[in-house]
């Protein structure tokens, strides 16, 4: 069988011959030429007869045309037709030593420069710090290569931790902040009247605070306690003992005496309201009744009360100098219902009342006796008679506690008299209506003098 990659024109057999002449023949190449001569000498031409391949069986092993004419190639199997085909090797010689594949024997003959700058590594240095099996003081890693500490990991991730946990326990602590104040919301109130004048102002409430005397029979003590939300405001207006009213029998009387002449109790408190409400417009929203008793027990559970005293005091055994005294619940109680002293007599005894609460207020009515103010609460509501509820305490109290820097006082306007050689005090109804509007007033509608109903 022939073979198929053999080319039957014998002009590419010529061809190789001449280029092989030329290579040997070249004048750079002598010492090429003379080692080619050398290794097939004794060879004639018709060695590398291509009619040679003509006569190859199938079998035959294919016969390697190998070009060494200058090294160039040693390795590189050149057929002598069909490049790449199955041929018989030829039965030449090998080469004396073995040569580099596809390397120049020129370049090869070239002498080495020992002092060749080396090459420069292109791999990159984080790459080149990984491959480098130790550090050296002479060449120190840079911070943002060198390895991080196993416990600084840790230890960053516990901080990591931290942080998380005290962010969400400071969202667990908002939110129960503000559940607990929505409830607080919720549950507390102003209180209201059962009769209205109409629309009321938003969170405001007016409350009656008396106090009664020994007898317990007559309310030495009447302020009217206006508190406003809304507003941002707390008032506190003084109702003289003496003011004159007529009973519905005909008889002078004072207002102090109101409450006993209804019979004391619940009653005695609504027949007391029913004369104020005469006087400044409208019924107030509740009120609270304390016997003077519980005064020093009010004043040594709070620790007792700063107070500027007006003037030197000397009765019942205990003397009080004039200025600003720290005094216990006993000697508060004297300060509250001492007068002889006073050149007004029981008006100087209602200013020193109104200066007393409002220094309770300021000390008392503070984050820092929350829980005495309880106590206190506590006591006052099992040994008092009043109409609110606690949620209306409450209610009292923040509204006290958030408006302390506006607070006011004031007297019911009004002069003091003589009518049958007893003392009175008559109310103006034209400047009652005038501060009642102004300041004390929980309704939207205005009080006029007309619906006053003011006796004298």
């Amino acid at each position: 069988m022939r073979n198929p990659y053999q080319n039957e024109n014998d002009d590419l057999d010529d061809l190789l011959r001449q280029v092989d002449d030329l290579l040997v023949s070249s004048d750079d190449d002598d010492q090429y030429s003379e080692q080619y001569n050398g290794q097939y000498a004794g060879m004639d031409e018709d060695t590398f007869d291509s009619d040679d391949f003509d006569d190859l069986d199938d079998d035959d092993e294919p016969m390697l045309y190998q070009n060494y004419s200058n090294n160039y190639g040693a390795d590189v199997q050149n057929f002598a037709n069909g490049y790449g085909g199955r041929q018989v090797q030829h039965s030449a010689p090998a080469a004396p030593s073995p040569s580099i594949p596809a390397y120049n024997a020129d370049f090869k003959q070239q002498p080495r420069r020992d002092n060749a700058a080396p090459r420069q590594n292109t791999m990159g240095q984080k790459a080149a710090r990984r491959q480098q099996a130790s550090y050296y003081e002479d060449d120190p890693i840079p911070p943002e290569y060198a390895p991080k500490p196993q416990k600084a990991k840790k230890a960053q991730k516990r901080r990591k931790k931290r942080g998380r946990g005290c962010t969400t326990g400071l969202f667990r602590l908002l939110i129960i902040i503000v559940a607990v104040v929505g409830l607080f919301h919720l549950l507390v109130h102003p209180p209201k009247a059962d009769s209205s004048l109409g629309s009321r102002k938003r969170d405001t409430a007016a409350v009656l605070l008396c106090g009664v005397d020994e007898g317990g029979t007559r309310t030495d003590t009447m302020m009217l306690m206006y508190m406003s939300g809304s507003e941002h405001k707390v008032g506190l207006l003084s109702i003289p003992r003496d003011t004159y009213f007529v009973t519905s029998g005909g008889y002078d009387a004072k207002l102090n005496s109101a409450y006993g002449l209804n019979n004391c109790d619940k009653e005695g408190m609504e027949g007391l309201f029913d004369h104020i409400e005469d006087m400044i417009g409208y019924r107030p929203d509740g009120y609270i009744l304390v016997d003077f008793n519980l005064v020093p027990k009010i004043g040594d559970l709070m620790g007792g009360l700063d107070v500027n005293i007006p003037t030197t005091i000397d009765e019942a055994g205990v003397y009080l100098e004039e200025g600003l005294q720290h005094i216990n619940g006993s000697e508060l109680l004297t300060l509250l219902r001492h007068r002889s002293s006073y050149f007004n007599a029981d008006l100087g005894r209602v200013e020193v009342q109104r200066e007393v609460i409002k220094a309770c207020m300021d000390q008392w009515v503070s984050f820092g006796h929350i829980s005495e103010a309880f106590s206190a609460l506590n006591l006052v509501e099992n040994n008092s008679l009043s109409s609110l509820s606690v949620p209306n305490y409450l209610w009292m109290a923040k509204t006290v506690l958030l408006n302390l820097k506006n607070f006011s006082t004031d007297t019911l306007p009004g002069y003091p008299t003589m009518i049958d050689g007893v003392s009175y005090y008559i109310l103006d109804p034209n400047e009652v209506a005038q501060m009642i509007n102004e300041s004390y007033n929980p309704y939207r509608t205005e009080i006029s003098v007309d619906s006053l109903r003011i006796d004298g």
